[in-house]
């Protein structure tokens, strides 16, 4: 069972699928969505008057920090979340191509320390597909640590 129901399953799918397919940044996205589908389901079984208003319109970011706050995610995978945020939010949201964190950024500056940047994009796919599967999967995490599934 996983939170965020069948959107979530398929973003799940979507990313291990892109990641082996060699399209590193669908699955960034598709982790992304995955992650958000997942923490919003959780919130989604909470009754009406234990969330704030308007929860249903948070970004990924958003729902982090609540979730955080609310004990559904370890310190470590609070980390791991934000990271998966910002990673997707300069590749997804238009920047001016040398602000800090964007990929016109970072490339440049692998040109110059000689690191390989489809080798950094891999390397930010599986990051976020790991993320997107603890959160999914782990015992510990999201949905597990909600009180109505761990009295």
């Amino acid at each position: 069972m996983v939170p965020g129901g069948q959107a979530a399953v398929l973003a799940l799918a979507e990313a291990r699928d892109a990641y082996i397919y060699g399209l590193p940044l669908a699955s960034l996205f598709a982790s992304h969505v995955a992650c958000e589908h997942i923490i919003a389901g959780s919130f989604a079984l909470l009754p009406d008057n234990a969330v704030s208003k308007g929860w249903e319109r948070w970004g990924l970011g958003r729902l982090i920090r609540e979730a955080h706050i609310r004990g559904w995610l370890s310190e470590e995978l609070t980390n791991e979340l934000m990271i998966l945020c910002e990673r997707r939010k300069v590749a997804g949201h238009f920047r001016r191509p040398l602000e800090p964190g964007t990929l016109g950024r970072r490339m440049g500056e692998m040109f110059f320390t000689g690191e390989d940047f489809v080798e950094a994009l891999f390397s930010d796919a599986a990051q976020a597909l790991r993320t997107a599967f603890h959160l999914a999967y782990s015992p510990n995490e999201g949905l597990w640590r909600l009180e109505v599934f761990n009295p």
